[in-house]
């Protein structure tokens, strides 16, 4: 099944936080608990992230593929707003805003 969300965070929001943020977004999207949410961590084996990434460079790693398949992402905004700093969060934003993907902010 694809996924209907794209998940972009920071890795360092407690997890409580993470899931408040995606239970408020599918309550004001009304999704009544059938939507699918990609998130890296459960999508991409953490101890082997290398050859999950491979050596193509970003646009062909599993993170642009989820993009182009989702409807959507959403960019879960931590307390101290670490996720505007790191890399591979904006470029999870550039590749939204380019393929004009819906775009919540949790």
């Amino acid at each position: 099944r694809k996924p209907d969300w794209f998940v972009s965070h920071f890795w360092g929001e407690p997890v409580l936080d993470f899931v408040t943020c995606l239970e408020g977004h599918a309550k004001v999207y009304k999704h009544g608990g059938e939507a699918l949410y990609w998130v890296c961590a459960y999508a991409n084996s953490q101890t082997h992230i290398g050859e999950e990434l491979g050596n193509q460079g970003p646009l062909a790693s599993p993170f642009f593929r989820a993009l182009q398949l989702a409807q959507g992402a959403v960019l879960i905004i931590d307390a101290n707003s670490v996720v505007a700093t790191r890399m591979w969060c904006g470029f999870e934003n550039v590749v939204i805003a380019r393929e004009r993907k819906t775009f919540a902010i949790a």
